[in-house]
């Protein structure tokens, strides 16, 4: 008895940067979709790019407007945007207008677009402003009726139709047509901490596994580019073992870690301000540049020559290695910094450069920066996880400052409780001398030293010291949750 096998649809590809991953692949040709959103959201911005694209990969596209923008605006608004190539309007693309025909009946309005379709032969209909048309439709049931007449016929023809509907906040849910189609998108204008933030939510979309939530999304002269949620991306997948690690190039620290930092996990860097966190960063990719290894450097506080300044002042210089393509160097202004965005810029500057090593310095800037407090959290809960998965050994940068009287606690640091390995580094008191401090105080590999040493940064660079005494007028370090071994 032979096996018949179910034929997957065919997916079109939006051209609309990730936001083909947050749909699950796509849209699915023949299908019907509404982009839905109050104005001003982008949704004409949305549709309008997808068309061109398709359009670019050889479709025919019908564009029908209704009362909602004007042929001659529509024109003018896509040349403000660089997916818009207006010589394809004619050629490839047709426009046409359902204003002359709004006073028809019901059936006449789908006999118009039935006859201009039958002319036209196109792959993908779009049709903006779908509420301009609910007055001329003879009501719910009238527009139930059109809209019925629309998706019915064009699926059965192979078209693809998209539709952009205005929305009154809240009722995204209740509106009947969206019974009809096969997927909705909505897209948000959402606030948090006094700050306007665009969201793109897939309410429905039939045969397909979107990602799950609110995603960012940004409108410049490229048009939309949408921020995928990384937790949503996120599987706890197996990380690649490796008995390899990773050096920092200085040779006590390097024996105190055991021979370097356990390949693909990350690192925690925290202490005190000054304490030489972000050169030890610098440290780890230079180092990774002399043993052939791509790395990243992500940071908030310095531009990109700043950072390259310091990499010279303490013997780490990767102004050579930044311009052979070595070291990358994402830097950002903290001011309307979102976790989806940064997260989707990263991700894309490791696998530009094939990054083995990543450092995000500062990450104590992110808990201001970012929209909630609980953002910078999960962003550095997603990042220690993620990215050692992918085989990125990451080292991340905390300033702890400590209060008169209070011990030292990772506890509370976003992604103290998962991340893989911890150094602690303070300023403590001899006499009228301030000295640095280092300590390992976790590491998921055996055979580490957790004596605390003396810390230097001078004109000769980075020194891990010699084991420093208890004779000191304020504590030292301590690891919270392991003990730190009285030195030898």
């Amino acid at each position: 008895m032979g096996q018949t096998t179910e034929a997957k649809p065919q997916m079109l590809d939006t051209g609309v940067p990730n936001l083909d991953l947050v749909l699950g692949g796509g849209l699915q040709q023949h299908n019907s979709y509404i982009i839905a959103g109050l104005p001003g959201t982008g949704k004409s911005v949305l549709s309008q790019q997808i068309a061109f694209h398709r359009a670019r990969q050889g479709d025919r596209v019908l564009l029908i407007t209704g009362l909602d923008e004007p042929h001659r605006n529509l024109l003018e608004h896509m040349s403000t945007f660089r997916f818009a190539d207006l010589d394809m309007i004619g050629p490839q693309i047709e426009t046409i207008s359902v204003v002359p025909f709004l006073d028809q009946p019901v059936d006449e309005k789908i006999n118009v677009l039935r006859r201009t379709v039958l002319d036209a032969q196109p792959q993908l209909v779009m049709l903006d402003g779908l509420r301009s048309l609910e007055a001329f439709a003879d009501g719910a049931q009238g527009m139930y009726r059109f809209l019925y007449g629309l998706t019915s016929w064009f699926a059965v023809e192979g078209i693809t139709l998209l539709l952009t509907r205005e929305v009154d906040a809240g009722d995204t849910p209740d509106l009947p047509e969206f019974n009809l189609v096969d997927g909705v998108l909505v897209l948000r204008r959402d606030s948090a901490n006094r700050r306007s933030l665009k969201h793109l939510w897939v309410w429905k979309m039939r045969g397909q596994k979107p990602l799950a939530g609110l995603h960012a999304y940004t409108i410049d002269q490229h048009g939309i580019t949408v921020w995928p949620r990384p937790q949503a991306t996120f599987h706890l997948q197996d990380r690649p073992w490796s008995n390899e690690r990773l050096a920092f190039g200085v040779s006590t620290f390097d024996r105190q870690l055991g021979g370097g930092l356990p390949e693909a996990t990350s690192a925690l860097l925290a202490g005190d301000p000054g304490t030489g966190k972000t050169t030890l960063g610098l440290a780890f990719l230079s180092n990774g540049v002399h043993e052939g290894q791509a790395g990243v450097w992500v940071g908030f506080r310095e531009s990109r020559s700043d950072v390259l300044g310091a990499s010279k002042q303490w013997g780490t210089d990767l102004t050579e290695a930044n311009v052979e393509g070595w070291v990358s160097f994402l830097t950002m202004a903290p001011a309307e910094l979102e976790p989806d965005r940064l997260a989707g810029l990263l991700q894309g500057q490791v696998a530009q450069v094939g990054a083995k090593r990543l450092v995000l310095d500062a990450a104590e800037v992110l808990e201001d920066a970012f929209p909630s407090p609980g953002d910078a959290a999960a962003f550095i809960d997603w990042l220690v996880q993620s990215l050692p998965r992918q085989g990125v050994t990451t080292v991340v940068t905390h300033r702890t400052p400590r209060l008169p009287g209070q011990e030292f606690d990772v506890s509370d640091l976003p992604g103290g409780a998962l991340v893989d390995n911890i150094i602690l580094l303070r300023q403590v008191r001899r006499g009228n001398q301030l000295r640095r401090a280092i300590a390992v105080t976790k590491m998921n590999r055996p055979g580490y030293d957790a004596t605390i040493r003396e810390f230097t940064l001078d004109q000769y660079g980075i020194t891990v010291g010699e084991p420093l005494s208890y004779e000191v007028e304020e504590p030292a370090l301590r690891a919270g949750s392991e003990p730190v071994r009285r030195p030898a």
